[in-house]
């Protein structure tokens, strides 16, 4: 069995920055709720090929919006890309597809885990396709989000 080609891409792990959960006065213990969360992508270029993406998920209770609770979970992925030659394309791909698609996995737990400690019935993301939505994020050169 030959040995698996190594990425050019290298994921260096998670933080959690931000995670806030807050019981609503419109919580409903067996009523079936309607959750669109809004999510939202920051890249910042962190210099040597190294780069943070930040990915956030906000789920805003209102009278609007009676939802059972208000979530905002706020998470930092840190990453390098090791190309052979400059291609701005596939760099471009990696940063707003791959980084997201290894990402969402872990904010899919983080939610389950803040709704299953709160002791309600847990919020399983489904899976969402959100590299169509983040294709066209800017890039941003600082030295840190």
């Amino acid at each position: 069995m030959s040995k698996p080609a190594k990425s050019c891409l290298q994921f260096d792990g998670y933080e959690v920055n931000n995670a806030h959960f807050e019981l609503s006065q419109y919580y409903e213990c067996n009523k079936e709720y309607q959750i669109s969360p809004t999510f939202s992508l920051k890249i910042s270029d962190c210099k040597d090929s190294k780069y943070k993406v930040q990915l956030s998920l906000s789920l805003v209770a209102s009278d609007e919006n009676p939802l059972p609770f208000s979530i905002e979970v706020v998470m930092t992925g840190k990453f390098f890309i090791n190309l052979e030659t400059e291609n701005e394309v596939l760099k471009q791909a990696l940063l707003h597809e791959n980084t997201v698609a290894i990402m969402f996995p872990f904010l899919r737990a983080i939610i389950a885990s803040l709704t299953t400690t709160a002791n309600i019935a847990p919020l399983i993301l489904p899976i969402v396709n959100l590299v169509e939505a983040f294709k066209n994020e800017d890039i941003t050169k600082e030295p840190s989000l």
